[in-house]
């Protein structure tokens, strides 16, 4: 078994993950768990970045920023590809509960999706729950239900939790 190899759950699939970092498995957080055998499950979809791609981001890659974290923002984009053959999505996004639905503020970065959140949180601080402050995971399910799931990009707030709930409404920010 390669030592840098999990399983990573996302919206209720699990993937085989390939780290090229030691430290990439900590940004995942409770969504990743080490492989537990030598081989994936068969019929398990890996998902790796590929090292021409990680070669040319650590060329170049910020001050400051580790290989561990520009391998998990690389990942982003593998899991998004392997989510969309399963009718799933990640979204950008500030998604969270309210009254036993999940909804989601969208928009461009630096629009307010986190300050209209809080706003929220503010009002309805008794019905309101955090699913995922960045990058939520959108399935539609194979009974037709279509519901919000977190994922481990949770952004620099870090908001996120394990909840899940069918799909309420998007709310487009402008």
């Amino acid at each position: 078994m390669h030592k840098n190899s999990y399983q990573l759950r996302l919206a209720g699939m699990t993937y085989s993950c390939a780290f090229r970092e030691a430290d990439t498995a900590r940004y995942f957080g409770v969504f990743c768990r080490p492989q537990p055998s030598e081989q994936p499950q068969r019929g398990m979809e890996i998902l790796a970045a590929e090292e021409r791609e990680m070669d040319e981001l650590a060329a170049r890659r910020p001050a400051g920023r580790s290989l561990a974290c520009l391998e998990y923002e690389v990942l982003t984009g593998k899991a998004s590809a392997q989510l969309l053959r399963h009718g799933a999505c990640i979204v950008h996004g500030a998604a969270f509960v309210w009254r036993g639905k999940a909804y989601l503020f969208t928009a461009p970065s630096g629009t307010g999706k986190t300050t209209q959140f809080l706003l929220w949180n503010r009002l309805f601080s008794d019905e309101i729950a955090v699913i995922n402050g960045d990058k939520p995971i959108i399935r539609c399910h194979a009974d037709g239900t279509v519901r919000v799931h977190p994922s481990p990009w949770m952004g620099k707030e870090q908001m996120g939790s394990l909840r899940t709930a069918p799909l309420g409404g998007i709310i487009y920010l402008q």
